[in-house]
């Protein structure tokens, strides 16, 4: 089933498609599929370290895959 428009969860993809952190990739006649973009893990991945050291956990895989993205 289609989200309706206004939604929480249908404003929360269009922010992320209009940031470029998620990108439309197929539409039938059912739904519309989307894929995370760079963007949108480099964020995704900056927001679990936060959490990940608030709460003392380890964030050494998250860092490392966030450095492959930046390319650093």
């Amino acid at each position: 089933v289609t989200e309706h428009p206004g939604t929480d969860l249908s404003m929360r993809v269009d922010v992320l498609l209009r940031s470029g952190m998620l990108v439309e990739v197929a539409a039938d006649d059912s739904d519309r599929y989307y894929r995370v973009t760079d963007k949108g893990r480099i964020k995704l991945l900056q927001l679990q370290i936060d959490w990940r050291k608030r709460h003392n956990k380890p964030t050494d895989l998250h860092e490392l895959q966030l450095e492959t993205l930046l390319g650093v």
